[in-house]
Formats: structure tokens, C-alpha cells, sequence
């Protein structure tokens, strides 16, 4: 892919690393020297970006060719490099989490509550927890900020009131709920 060997270059130079490979008169290529598992993660890396690039152009057909090329040569990776594949997993775990804390944070409070209850169906143990802390953290802000936020919570008609019920865990929701009831 003419794209992801210019791409390659331009990182290879950015980084002052020696280049993988020139290209001849021709057009073709001509590896300079052996590639290691760092140059494989760096072109996987560079065709899941040309990946999504394509596909938000709206050129799905050749977004899913690229997606296809990096998952194949994640494969590979995964099998010869295993610690680089638990690195791999442990990072997208920390995104997803990282993720669900700031959802939790900014829209929890916000969002329909059918919806919020069936995002929280779908989540995971460690998503779940940042997303409630998350939400924790916003009701806290809005606390600071709000003389009737003890009384809304109170109300199970009121939003904020409602997507508490949801994202409390059903352990905790009774003792939490009669206390912010006597709050209010």
C-alpha cells in the first residue's frame, strides 16, 4: 500500500529511525534491513489509522480491505509477540475504562434513562465502576452548584432523580435513596 509505505517513511524520519526499506527506480520495494516486531506494530498502528481515515471519508469498501490487512497482521503479532498483545489488551482496557468514567461524568445525569440503563447492561465490571464513579463526580459538581439537587434526587420522576436509580448498584440504592430522602 503505497499509502502506508509513505506513511512509514515519514514516521521513520520523524523518529531519526533507519528506514525499513527504499524504493527503486521502478517502484519497487527494497527492504534496507530485517524488520523487527517494532516496525510490524508501527505499520499495523499505521494501517488501523489509514483504516479509520477511510472509513470516515465514506470509502468503507477500502476501509474494510485496510481493516482487514491490520487485523491479519495483528494476528501474526499476537501469536509471535504475546507480551505485545497483553500490553495491546491492558491498554484498550484502560481506554474503555477511561472512557466510561468521562461518559459517566458528562452525560450520566443527562442522557434518557432507558438508554443509560441499557448502556450500563452492556458494560463491563471495570467500565461500570468508572462510569459510576464518573457520574459520582458530576452529581458531586452539580451538588456544589445546586440548592435543589437533594430534593431532585429524591424524585424518581425527576432526571437526575431516575438515572441515580439506574446507575446505583441495587445493593446500595435502598440505603442511599432513604438517605438522600431525608436530605431533601
Amino acid at each position: 500500500m503505497p499509502q502506508a509505505a509513505d506513511e512509514l517513511v515519514s514516521i521513520y524520519r520523524a523518529r531519526n529511525i533507519v528506514p525499513l526499506f527504499k524504493k527503486a527506480d521502478d517502484g519497487s520495494i527494497e527492504f534496507v534491513r530485517t524488520p523487527s516486531i517494532e516496525d510490524a506494530e508501527i505499520l499495523r498502528r499505521t494501517l488501523k489509522d489509514i483504516s479509520k481515515g477511510q472509513f470516515d471519508a465514506g470509502r468503507g469498501t477500502m476501509g474494510g480491505v485496510v481493516s482487514d490487512l491490520e487485523k491479519s497482521l495483528r494476528g501474526a503479532l499476537d501469536e509471535s509477540a504475546p507480551n505485545l498483545a497483553a500490553v495491546r489488551q491492558q491498554f484498550s482496557q484502560n481506554m474503555t475504562v477511561r472512557k466510561a468514567f468521562e461518559i459517566g461524568r458528562k452525560q450520566s445525569l443527562t442522557m434518557n434513562v432507558d438508554e443509560l440503563s441499557l448502556m450500563v447492561e452492556k458494560m463491563s465490571a471495570e467500565a461500570l465502576e468508572a462510569f459510576r464513579a464518573g457520574a459520582l463526580d458530576a452529581l458531586r459538581n452539580r451538588a456544589r452548584r445546586s440548592g435543589v439537587l437533594l430534593r431532585d434526587l429524591a424524585q424518581d420522576d425527576k432526571q437526575v432523580g431516575a438515572a441515580l436509580r439506574v446507575i446505583l448498584p441495587e445493593d446500595q440504592a435502598n440505603r442511599v435513596l432513604g438517605k438522600v430522602t431525608r436530605a431533601a
